[in-house]
């Protein structure tokens, strides 16, 4: 099969015009990125991506008629494919669940949108998973640790906790020999522990493990 040279094409929605030119100026700058509509509000938005289909959307969380979370549930409902990457002012970890829990592979703050944004579009695009790196500095790095695990015990979601231990340390960033250090065992035995949880959940890729595990809250202050 031949290379795909065909540049990302992305639909922008932001009810700051200013700021939407700006963030059209920086996307049109790559050869790889292709600007192919934009909308002030997301009640036109959902119409110009069901027309469009675009690969991915760049939404404003914060908009007066329809935000972007509300905009990506949407989205999900009208069966959408489109990649979906968040801007926001906002840097609570409420906000950050709450777009991902909608579908968001992204989140990008405004105020580093200049040297962030290339990078989300590029990895949601591949089908990864990008949080802004003062957010993943603020609410998912600083303090984690790991609690002992219980013998036999499950959480209500149906993973042993090891299951949910391992689970938790990708969502950090955590390789699997660094997780098999953190809790004193081999690393094939976290590929296994991983394998496991990632049939039970059904999921299929590391970010999907990143946003069940932002929606679960387990990224929070350590487990006690």
């Amino acid at each position: 099969m031949p290379y795909d040279t065909r540049p990302i094409r992305i639909t922008l929605i932001d009810d700051h015009p200013l700021f939407r030119r700006g963030v059209r100026s920086l996307l049109e700058h790559e050869p790889d990125i292709e600007v192919v509509a934009e909308s002030e509000n997301g009640v036109a938005g959902l119409r110009i991506l069901g027309d469009k289909r675009p690969d991915l959307v760049i939404l404003d969380v914060s908009m007066p008629d329809l935000n972007g979370i509300a905009v990506a549930r949407q989205m999900r409902r009208l069966d959408l494919d489109t990649r979906v990457l968040m801007l926001s002012m906002s840097e609570e970890r409420s906000t950050v669940q709450q777009a991902l829990a909608a579908g968001a592979m992204g989140y990008v703050l405004k105020r580093s949108a200049s040297d962030n944004l290339i990078h989300a579009v590029r990895a949601v695009h591949r089908g990864g998973l990008y949080i802004d790196p003062v957010i993943a500095e603020r609410h998912l790095l600083p303090s984690i640790t790991v609690a002992p695990l219980r013998e036999n015990e499950h959480a209500p979601n149906g993973l042993s906790e090891r299951e949910r231990e391992v689970v938790r340390l990708v969502a950090f960033g955590f390789t699997s020999k660094e997780i098999s250090v953190k809790l004193g065992i081999s690393s094939k035995s976290v590929e296994k522990f991983k394998a496991r949880a990632c049939e039970k959940l059904e999921i299929r890729s590391r970010a999907a493990m990143v946003r069940y595990a932002v929606i679960q809250d387990w990224l929070r202050d350590p487990l006690e």
